[in-house]
């Protein structure tokens, strides 16, 4: 009789463990949650963007996942459209228009009335919508002209940049000048981007390793 109440007790003390266990297992936030949490902070700060994706490299994101962790948190948190979302209010809105896209003039001219029209969307997702309708509907798009150099920053050098933060997390101001003019950036960029640097450091501190097994 005793020893069937020990066992008894036992078993029950067996199963709470157990249950504590999984209630301990289920408070610990995911990759996403976490980010979610430093993208909603940030946005109430006002951050920029790309200032958020530079604090989510530093905190060990390789670039390309900050990048995509961040558009998932923002469109989870209600921040930012889904690119599903986004291109069919696009598609109903052009159709709406009865807009005939015969010169680059009149596909500039859409995306930015789609920027208007469409919440949380600049114009490259306004352009990206219009290439997505073109395609569904067979329509072919009259081609953007070229750029002349100078005309903007290469699209490589920021990803590079990042790189390059990542790989000197203590640089100093004048270390990360040096990289600019090295890199002929503008004196306004390399206080935007070191002002930047500086804030993604600080937060960067209070963010939990990222985990490489979910490379």
């Amino acid at each position: 009789m005793k020893g069937d109440f020990q066992m008894s007790d036992t078993n029950e003390t067996t199963e709470m463990d157990e249950t504590t266990e999984a209630t301990e297992a289920a408070k610990v936030p995911t990759e996403l949650e976490r980010v979610m949490d430093i993208v909603s902070d940030a946005k109430r700060r006002e951050m920029a963007d790309d200032d958020i994706i530079v604090i989510l490299i530093q905190g060990g994101y390789p670039f390309a996942k900050a990048g995509r962790l961040f558009t998932k948190a923002c469109q989870e948190l209600g921040f930012s459209m889904s690119y599903k979302e986004r291109t069919e209010t696009a598609e109903q809105i052009i159709k709406e228009m009865g807009v005939e896209l015969s010169d680059w003039a009149t596909v500039e001219a859409l995306a930015e009335h789609l920027t208007e029209q469409i919440e949380q969307t600049n114009v490259k997702q306004a352009l990206a919508a219009i290439r997505k309708y073109a395609k569904n509907y067979e329509i072919e798009l009259p081609k953007a002209p070229k750029k002349s150099r100078g005309d903007g920053a290469p699209r490589g050098f920021r990803a590079a940049m990042f790189d390059w933060m990542i790989e000197n997390p203590n640089a100093t101001e004048k270390g990360f000048g040096d990289y600019m003019v090295a890199n002929e950036k503008n004196e306004a960029m390399t206080k935007r981007f070191w002002r930047m640097f500086e804030v993604a450091k600080k937060m960067a501190r209070n963010i939990e390793p990222a985990d490489e097994a979910t490379e």
